[in-house]
Protein backbone atom coordinates (compact mmCIF):
# COMPACT_ATOMS: atom_id res chain seq x y z
CA UNK A 1 0.00 0.00 0.00
CA UNK A 2 0.56 3.96 -0.73
CA UNK A 3 0.16 6.34 2.20
CA UNK A 4 0.11 10.53 1.64
CA UNK A 5 0.02 12.23 4.18
CA UNK A 6 0.30 15.93 5.50
CA UNK A 7 0.23 17.96 8.25
CA UNK A 8 2.25 20.11 11.10
CA UNK A 9 5.35 18.25 12.93
CA UNK A 10 7.76 18.87 15.59
CA UNK A 11 10.57 18.29 13.39
CA UNK A 12 13.14 20.56 13.88
CA UNK A 13 10.87 23.03 15.86
CA UNK A 14 7.77 23.82 14.00
CA UNK A 15 7.34 22.34 10.11
CA UNK A 16 4.76 21.71 7.58
CA UNK A 17 5.70 18.06 6.67
CA UNK A 18 4.61 16.16 3.65
CA UNK A 19 5.35 12.46 3.38
CA UNK A 20 4.59 9.39 0.31
CA UNK A 21 5.42 5.59 2.73
CA UNK A 22 5.29 2.12 0.51
CA UNK A 23 4.60 -0.91 3.20
CA UNK A 24 5.72 -3.77 2.35
CA UNK A 25 4.79 -7.14 3.85
CA UNK A 26 7.80 -9.45 3.91
CA UNK A 27 6.21 -12.85 5.74
CA UNK A 28 2.37 -13.81 6.07
CA UNK A 29 1.42 -15.63 9.02
CA UNK A 30 1.15 -18.63 9.44
CA UNK A 31 -1.64 -18.60 11.59
CA UNK A 32 -4.71 -16.24 12.37
CA UNK A 33 -3.28 -15.26 15.49
CA UNK A 34 -0.23 -14.13 14.52
CA UNK A 35 0.64 -10.38 12.88
CA UNK A 36 2.16 -10.08 9.52
CA UNK A 37 6.01 -9.35 9.28
CA UNK A 38 5.82 -5.47 7.73
CA UNK A 39 8.22 -3.17 6.81
CA UNK A 40 7.97 0.68 5.16
CA UNK A 41 9.76 3.20 3.10
CA UNK A 42 9.24 6.79 3.84
CA UNK A 43 10.32 9.83 1.56
CA UNK A 44 9.24 13.26 4.14
CA UNK A 45 9.66 16.23 3.28
CA UNK A 46 9.26 19.20 5.52
CA UNK A 47 8.84 22.77 4.79
CA UNK A 48 8.92 26.24 7.16
CA UNK A 49 5.31 26.63 8.21
CA UNK A 50 3.19 29.66 6.34
CA UNK A 51 -0.27 30.98 7.38
CA UNK A 52 -1.83 28.89 4.49
CA UNK A 53 0.02 25.15 5.73
CA UNK A 54 -1.45 26.34 9.11
CA UNK A 55 -5.06 26.64 7.88
CA UNK A 56 -4.82 22.60 6.42
CA UNK A 57 -5.76 20.22 8.41
CA UNK A 58 -3.43 16.82 9.16
CA UNK A 59 -4.62 14.03 7.22
CA UNK A 60 -3.49 11.05 4.98
CA UNK A 61 -4.92 9.43 1.84
CA UNK A 62 -4.19 5.40 1.18
CA UNK A 63 -3.98 3.75 -1.93
CA UNK A 64 -4.73 0.06 -0.98
CA UNK A 65 -3.95 -1.39 -5.01
CA UNK A 66 -2.15 -0.79 -8.15
CA UNK A 67 -5.60 0.16 -10.04
CA UNK A 68 -6.41 3.09 -6.97
CA UNK A 69 -2.90 4.68 -8.41
CA UNK A 70 -3.93 6.75 -11.02
CA UNK A 71 -6.69 8.46 -8.46
CA UNK A 72 -4.16 8.45 -6.05
CA UNK A 73 -1.77 10.77 -8.39
CA UNK A 74 -5.10 13.00 -9.21
CA UNK A 75 -5.74 13.01 -5.25
CA UNK A 76 -2.08 14.33 -4.00
CA UNK A 77 -1.98 16.84 -7.25
CA UNK A 78 -5.05 18.46 -6.29
CA UNK A 79 -4.62 18.08 -2.81
CA UNK A 80 -4.26 21.28 -0.70
CA UNK A 81 -1.56 20.39 1.33
CA UNK A 82 0.69 19.67 -1.81
CA UNK A 83 -0.49 22.75 -3.61
CA UNK A 84 0.71 25.17 -0.47
CA UNK A 85 4.68 23.53 -0.95
CA UNK A 86 4.59 22.33 -4.74
CA UNK A 87 6.63 25.30 -5.91
CA UNK A 88 8.62 25.93 -2.58
CA UNK A 89 11.68 24.20 -1.65
CA UNK A 90 12.08 22.08 1.70
CA UNK A 91 14.54 22.75 4.09
CA UNK A 92 15.20 18.46 4.81
CA UNK A 93 14.20 15.82 2.80
CA UNK A 94 14.40 12.38 4.79
CA UNK A 95 14.39 8.77 3.47
CA UNK A 96 13.89 6.47 5.73
CA UNK A 97 13.33 2.32 5.43
CA UNK A 98 12.18 0.55 9.09
CA UNK A 99 10.09 -2.01 10.45
CA UNK A 100 6.19 -1.53 11.60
Amino acid sequence: MLLFQWGISSYQGRSFNLDITRQFILEEPENEDDEYTMSQLSLSFFFAPTEQTDRIKDSNQWCRTPDELADFETFIIGNDSYRAVAEVRPFKVVLEFSGV
